[in-house]
């Protein structure tokens, strides 16, 4: 039922946009049962003993959390048993108190990840604006002593926030310092410190451009203009200032044009950070439009808000009737002309046009990539914005693109290649389905053209000056393995031929996407993260290269319909990043890939129940006629040893189950198991379709039970895949283990 709602919604709305629905928001009550929730959760993660939240190491961001447990001390409603509660008022009480106590003398804390990683001593502005709105909130509640720790603290740091604030440049952490300083004003009575937070303020409303946006270099950032629209909205809340109403509703328009039709937003235009499957549902600035909240209350439907999110809407939101920003129609195009969505049948894109020179800033990725593809019901496919130091995500590239590549060995690496090579556009034209690129003197187009149930995407190459030239199509499907003909993709980053992998690829049991025999596949690209201090641990993608030359000029990129399933698929590529271990009453368990075997091995452990489990997660056909395949293989089998395998769906309901006793000795067996016919489908395992919520096969689980305690033992798994033909000789079924 799932994948026909998510048919049924999209069918009915243009790039994200569906009808308004209620025509009032919000709905109070499931707001405050989504606050008390989310209290629950904190106060488990309460330590009474040094009055601090969270998972060590301590970072000054885990009291963030005495905002919502302020509004939820101060809101009266069913079902809320935290209005005015005594214990309550002790813990927020005590984790203000720690927030003065671990200040240095100018009232900042250090800067430090969950990581350990520190990047210096700050004013943090997500703790301190929550900090001076919970004071607001309780601040007469407050037993005296924890009241003047409260306000010394505060003072403190604001005292140096407020003074700083007139030189900062508009970005998007002074912009949330703003809203607090602003605060901070009302509480003691500074009306400098107010005037001085209106004034940023008014500054930054003065920098949206007309589409809604705020850029932090060139172009817009779509991530962190959510914390602009929120400071915004605090400020609106507490100022009542009807100037700010305009940004607020211009915001909320620009952040419905890049909603993709699975709720998700657009990646391709951001300059600061590539694509993300978590869905933004809004914050308090949306709240104060009516086109914000038809924003909040579609993306609602997806997914609960946050606690803290919910605080703030209850406290600080507005309310009233809601208003779709967008008539319905097939095509939307911004008012700078440089970046466009479409949609036509099964199939939506985004085009964007920013172009702008590389920066030496970490924090600014390059306008690198281009063009952006969602699917109705496998999602975004295609694109996932841009990076740094990796030219395989460029919808183009000039030169020697290998020798490029993300330095992870260093802080600060260089960001400029040392040879000539050209990976990012000069300028960029949207004109309808074409785009049009130039990278120096080198001229290229992109055009999409959409048939039916299929899309095509052609790259052109213009005019070649420089050269080698490719053009590239990242692909955000992270559980691809197989080509078209079977063939296992390889792990890591070794490279594969279109005509290696039979023409195309396997994207899910009804999309598939095929590329010129002479196309260069690259799975596990990665780019560059910069939230890690090496830039380590962007997520990888894999990239279609498609070389162009003037004997050349152009090649095509196919997604249709899959027509035929491969006879035989391999489910597991042999990356160990798709596997996990436990172990279950055992001392340990380790997970090792040698050979291309999944290798799994530890100790027996004295409990009643003594094995070691291994999971796969990969994609798996549960059509009628398809059976899944293995070989195991165990070395030293004992009496009463045995074998276990499990096909676990959401919330690890079993959707087929395998149990056999093995011999003793050295145990060498195809295994081969009929699969039911459950679910009919290809099953993702990043968004999880399926035919309905309790037949999803999300994972295979390996389980090898030993009888001897204390002792030793491993297993090995070796060509997992799934077969549509009749299966080779070998033992079949219950037989197999024996």
């Amino acid at each position: 039922m799932k994948r026909m709602g998510m048919v049924l919604i999209a069918l009915t709305m243009l790039l994200g946009w569906r009808a308004a629905g209620q025509p009032v928001w919000p709905e109070r009550d499931d707001l405050l049962r989504q606050l008390v929730d989310g209290v629950r959760k904190c106060l488990a993660e309460y330590h009474p003993e040094t009055g601090k939240f969270g998972t060590e190491p301590w970072i000054c961001d885990d009291q963030n959390v005495i905002f919502p447990l302020a509004v939820a001390w101060a809101t009266p409603g069913a079902g809320n048993p935290y209005y005015h509660n005594g214990e309550l008022l002790a813990v927020i009480a005590r984790a203000g108190d720690v927030l003065t106590e671990t200040q240095d003398e100018k009232g900042r804390w250090m800067f430090r990840k969950k990581d350990n990683s520190e990047w210096g001593m700050q004013h943090k502005p997500w703790t301190y604006t929550r900090w001076i709105r919970a004071y607001w909130i309780i601040k007469d509640a407050l037993p005296p002593e924890s009241r003047q720790k409260w306000e010394s603290g505060l003072r403190l740091g604001y005292q140096h926030i407020a003074k700083a604030l007139p030189k900062m440049n508009i970005h998007n952490i002074p912009a949330y310092h703003a809203a607090g300083v602003y605060v901070a004003g009302l509480v003691f009575e500074r009306e400098d410190w107010q005037r001085a937070a209106a004034d940023f303020l008014y500054r930054v409303m003065a920098q949206q451009a007309r589409d809604g946006y705020w850029s932090e270099h060139f172009g817009p950032v779509v991530g962190y203009n959510f914390v602009y629209l929120d400071a915004l909205g605090i400020y609106y809340h507490y100022s009542r200032d009807a100037a700010v109403l305009d940004a607020l509703s211009r915001g909320a328009r620009f952040h419905a044009s890049l909603l993709w039709s699975d709720g998700t937003s657009v990646s391709v235009v951001d300059e600061r950070n590539a694509y993300s499957a978590r869905r933004r549902l809004g914050n308090v600035g949306f709240s104060h439009s009516p086109e914000g909240r038809w924003y909040l209350q579609e993306q609602s439907r997806w997914a609960e808000f946050h606690y803290d999110t919910a605080a703030s809407l209850l406290y600080e939101g507005g309310s009233g009737n809601t208003a779709s920003p967008f008539r319905k129609s097939n095509r939307y195009v911004a008012k700078d002309q440089q970046y466009s969505m479409e949609r036509s049948g099964d199939f939506e894109w985004c085009f964007s046009a920013y172009t702008c020179p590389i920066s030496k800033s970490r924090w600014i990725m390059d306008r690198q990539n281009h063009l952006e593809i969602c699917h109705l019901r496998n999602g975004v496919i295609a694109g996932g914005g841009n990076s740094k130091m990796q030219p395989y995500f460029s919808s183009f590239s000039f030169g020697d693109t290998a020798a490029f590549q993300p330095d992870y060995a260093v802080k600060e690496p260089n960001f400029f290649p040392a040879g000539k090579l050209l990976w990012t556009a000069g300028e960029g034209r949207i004109s309808g389905r074409k785009l049009f690129l130039k990278y120096g003197e080198n001229q290229t187009g992109i055009t999409v053209v959409p048939a039916g149930d299929s899309l095509t995407v052609t790259y052109r190459l213009l005019r070649s000056v420089d050269g080698p030239a490719e053009a590239h199509l990242p692909l955000l499907c992270g559980d691809i393995v197989s080509g078209l003909n079977g063939r296992l993709l390889p792990p890591g980053q070794a490279v594969v031929s279109g005509r290696d992998l039979g023409g195309g690829l396997l994207l899910s049991s009804d999309l598939a996407v095929r590329f010129p025999d002479d196309a260069v596949i690259r799975p596990g690209v990665t780019g560059f993260n910069p939230y890690h201090r090496y830039g380590k641990n962007a997520p990888s993608r894999t990239v279609i290269t498609l070389p162009l030359s003037p004997g050349k000029p152009v090649a095509d990129i196919r997604f249709e319909p899959l027509r035929q399933r491969p006879e035989s698929l391999m489910l597991w590529n042999g990356d160990s990043r798709t596997v996990s271990a436990k172990a279950v009453n055992c001392p340990a368990v380790e997970v090792a890939v040698q050979d291309g075997a999944l290798c799994v091995s530890g100790r027996t452990g004295n409990g009643r129940s003594m094995y070691l489990r291994a999971v796969v997660r990969t994609p798996l056909f549960t059509a009628a006629g398809n059976r899944l395949a293995f070989d195991l293989e165990v070395d030293d089998a004992r009496p009463g040893d045995s074998f276990y395998v499990k096909g676990a769906g959401v919330g690890g309901r079993m959707v087929f189950a395998y149990r056999a006793a093995l011999k003793a000795g050295r145990v060498r067996l195809p295994v081969v198991l009929d699969l039911p016919d459950t679910t009919g489908d290809f099953i993702r395992l990043d968004n999880q379709i399926g035919a309905g919520p309790d037949e999803l096969v999300k994972r295979l689980e390996f389980h090898y039970g030993r009888a001897a305690r204390n002792a030793d033992t491993s297993f090995r798994i070796r060509h997992l895949r799934v077969e549509s033909a009749a299966p080779a000789a070998g033992a079949r079924g219950p037989a197999a283990a024996h």
